[in-house]
């Protein structure tokens, strides 16, 4: 139906076949902008687990990266400084959440290895 239509209708004193024209226009409308917003959203989604799933994977990485070296240190000075060490290694560019995550697994590795310094 286009607007053409609906407008003969009016002209033509044709009341009831203007106001269904209008109906399907406006359903039509309705019907299009809901599947482009389903569309955002499902792209939102996507996007959003794909970024989590990046994020986890740097997460993951630094976290063995550290982990392997630093469980063979016996004491925890020792654990510091190759903690210290391995950290630098960072392969990210600094700055980006990339290496801020890598950094954080990197820093969970090297605080699980305390606790297991400390007996916790």
């Amino acid at each position: 139906m286009s607007t053409t239509q609906f407008i003969d209708e009016l002209a033509a004193g044709n009341a009831s076949g203007a106001k269904d024209i209008l109906n399907d226009m406006l359903s039509a409308r309705a019907f299009d902008a809901l599947e482009d917003r389903k569309i955002q959203i499902a792209q939102n989604i996507f996007n959003g687990s794909q970024v989590q799933e990046e994020k986890e994977d740097h997460h993951q990485n630094g976290y063995d990266h550290v982990r392997e070296p630093i469980s063979d240190e016996p004491y925890l000075d020792n654990a510091r400084e190759r903690f210290n060490e391995l950290k630098k290694q960072n392969p990210h560019k600094k700055g980006t959440q990339e290496h801020k995550d890598w950094h954080s697994g990197a820093s969970a590795a090297y605080e699980e290895h305390k606790d297991i310094l400390r007996g916790n």
